[in-house]
């Protein structure tokens, strides 16, 4: 049936889709991880993905294994394009694309609630509890080194070399070197974990701020946001 299936608003927001769009594969049967890849093709029937690496290898499944895709694609119009798919493992083509088809349903998710800032800034971060006090914000080993690529007011997307503790859902103490010799503090959850070759990439949401915490961030943040893009 392909888009002909989908209403108006639909249509438009499929047809906002262009290739070389970022895009994010989760397998719910693979406990919700990411899988980041890019949009190759796509038409009135079908978009095509490039399969994601996992370290130096094409991610691969079973020829008759079925598996249940949540898709998100970042267009340009500062949102995202989400929708859930069905495909079997020879799906996954030889020309190391994904053929996913239209789906019967798909929405837009609009990211100017809480417009993402691109930085890279250094950052520390532990593991916590998550019934561990809100106050104690100490980065206790064993710690990570990491990078924090994008920040908004509800998160951040944090980079760091793989690691085998991390799980959706998991707490962290973070803090960030927001300029030379200032630091910023916060307790945050993992709610996205994104594969990337040797790398993991975590989305993190703040847990519960402070009032003296936000307005550090507002400040850091605040001459960024002036610059944003209008429309």
């Amino acid at each position: 049936m392909g888009i002909f299936g989908l209403n108006q608003k639909e249509k438009k927001i499929w047809s906002s889709i262009l290739p070389g769009d970022r895009a994010r594969m989760f397998l719910k049967e693979s406990r919700g991880k990411a899988f980041e890849t890019i949009v190759s093709e796509i038409n009135d029937t079908s978009i095509f993905l490039r399969t994601p690496l996992v370290g130096n290898a094409y991610l691969e499944l079973p020829l008759k294994l079925k598996v249940n895709l949540e898709i998100d694609v970042c267009t340009l119009k500062k949102g995202k394009a989400v929708f859930i798919s069905q495909v079997r493992g020879q799906e996954w083509l030889k020309e190391n694309l994904i053929r996913i088809a239209c789906p019967k349903k798909i929405k837009w998710l609009n990211m100017r609630r809480a417009y993402r800032i691109c930085v890279s800034l250094a950052a520390e971060f532990c593991f916590v509890d998550k019934e561990k006090s809100l106050g104690d914000l100490q980065i206790e080993p064993p710690f990570y080194k990491a990078e924090i690529r994008n920040i908004s007011e509800g998160g951040a997307l944090v980079v760091v070399e793989k690691i085998s503790c991390v799980n959706l859902g998991d707490f962290m103490n973070i803090k960030i070197e927001i300029s030379p010799g200032n630091t910023w503090k916060a307790r945050a959850k993992v709610v996205h974990i994104e594969l990337s070759q040797a790398k993991y990439g975590l989305g993190i949401q703040w847990a519960a701020l402070k009032e003296s915490q936000s307005k550090a961030l507002n400040h850091f943040l605040a001459p960024y946001l002036k610059e944003k893009p209008a429309g």
